[in-house]
């Protein structure tokens, strides 16, 4: 329940901190200059990664020795097999794909609201803002419904299974809704239903890359949150070529369905409930007892 509400609060901040710099940046800078708030933002950066340094956690180093006794199964540096392991592949499979339809809806949204639905561009506001209104509200509810199935007993793991199989689950029916839309107020109620399950999301495959990662957790992220950013390159790709073919950019919410769909598959299928380097110390102790034998 504690990290729930972590990933929780976590959540809420970043999906917060878009909407609120994007009314208060533009009256800063029109009042004080852009230099003066690029310079304010470089202060709270610099105080923010201050803090942290002060009160941030101290994780345990590698090979160090555990409260119990004995050594840690962490070796001094990072073994890049780790990304071969099937809990890894998944999670990161699934962060690929969520980011693929939260994208594309968000950067998508204005096109398909002006040209297709007709919506003027100075009445867009009411639009974009209720599903980012709603986002840290289903955060908040979900993390409730998480933090019970714990309650019930529930394993870390198939927490993160239910979370993401209905997550992705939700997100695939409401792109689906979304490609139906005929109206505004259509499009927006689809789009609120895929961040319902967008927010299911953060206690699923997010947060299984910490149980899956193990004393690896924070170099894997490294590298595949960077990848799984380049959706947001591909889904505006991907509109051009369907509105030039098909003369619309729905098409691109019905590939996202359908591989949000299968990413949640694979997650259920594949998650892992321990650290990857110790699936791959097992996998080496059975091969050589296998070699001994043989």
């Amino acid at each position: 329940p504690l990290r729930a509400w972590a990933l929780t609060l976590t959540s809420i901040g970043s999906k917060l901190a878009g909407p609120l710099s994007g009314m208060a940046v533009p009256v800063c800078a029109a009042r004080f200059g852009w230099r003066a708030v690029s310079s304010a933002l470089a202060v709270m950066l610099a105080a923010t990664t201050a803090i942290w340094h002060a009160f941030g956690p101290d994780p345990k180093p590698f090979g160090c020795t555990s409260a119990q006794g004995g050594t840690s199964q962490a070796g001094p540096k990072l073994e890049w097999r780790v990304f071969q392991t099937a809990g890894v592949l998944s999670t990161a499979t699934a962060h690929l794909i969520d980011n693929f339809s939260t994208y594309s809806i968000g950067l998508l949204a204005p096109s398909v609201l002006t040209e297709t639905l007709r919506v003027q561009p100075h009445a867009l506001g009411p639009f974009l803002a209720v599903p980012t209104a709603l986002n840290p509200l289903c955060a908040i509810l979900v993390t409730s419904v998480v933090a019970a199935l714990h309650k019930r007993g529930l394993s870390e793991v198939r927490v993160q299974k239910i979370a993401t199989g209905v997550g992705g689950a939700t997100e695939a029916g409401f792109l689906l809704l979304l490609t139906a839309a005929r109206t505004p107020w259509q499009f927006v109620s689809a789009w609120c239903g895929v961040i319902v399950g967008h927010c299911c999301h953060d206690h699923g495959y997010e947060s299984n890359k910490s149980t899956s990662g193990g004393p690896d957790a924070a170099i894997i992220e490294s590298v595949v949150n960077p990848i799984a950013n380049f959706p947001g390159l591909i889904g505006p790709l991907l509109a051009t070529f369907f509105l030039r073919r098909f003369g619309s950019r729905m098409p691109v919410f019905t590939l996202a369905a359908a591989c949000q769909a299968g990413a949640a598959v694979l997650f259920c299928k594949y998650a892992a409930d321990k650290p990857a380097r110790e699936i791959l110390s097992m996998q080496h102790s059975g091969e050589a007892r296998k070699r001994q034998k043989d």
